[in-house]
């Protein structure tokens, strides 16, 4: 298959041949144990793929945190290309709705999940008001800590 051609170009390289829609199940970790014991409401991942271009919408609703260490991490339905050389642009395209935090999470200027280069999974990102940056883990959330976000970017 040659793909969809534009404007009478027919260069391979510039012709859209891989689009592609589907669901998937996130799983939700700490330190990359995605094997996890807690336990979830509802999980539920959609992706639209075009290329290499990969936009995704994740909803996960936790019952119990259960009990893990480590940074907090959601899984991604493809791997992420390792273009990602300055780590501010890791957040620039990602927007979300989190709740349930604990009370450690105060004086918060954004929460945000962050694509990881050459891996197939995004952290969980924020900042204090003081600008100092940090990775949240489970001391960070509740038992019924939820998430809904959309995240653009490359794959492989």
């Amino acid at each position: 298959c040659s793909g969809i051609q534009f404007n009478g170009d027919t260069a391979s390289a510039n012709a859209l041949n891989d689009y592609e829609e589907g669901t998937y199940t996130p799983a939700f970790s700490f330190g990359g144990n995605f094997n996890g014991s807690y336990s979830s409401n509802k999980q539920y991942g959609t992706y639209t793929k075009i290329g290499r271009l990969v936009h995704v919408n994740i909803m996960i609703v936790l019952s119990s945190k259960g009990s893990h260490g480590g940074n907090m991490q959601v899984t991604l339905p493809f791997a992420v290309a390792g273009i990602l050389t300055d780590t501010s642009l890791e957040a620039s395209s990602i927007c979300g709705y989190f709740n349930g935090f604990a009370n450690t999470v105060t004086n918060v200027n954004y929460l945000a999940v962050s694509a990881q280069d050459s891996t197939s999974y995004g952290l969980f990102r924020s900042n204090y008001q003081g600008g100092n940056s940090f990775v949240l883990g489970l001391g960070d959330i509740n038992d019924n800590f939820e998430f809904r976000l959309s995240m653009t970017y490359y794959t492989t």
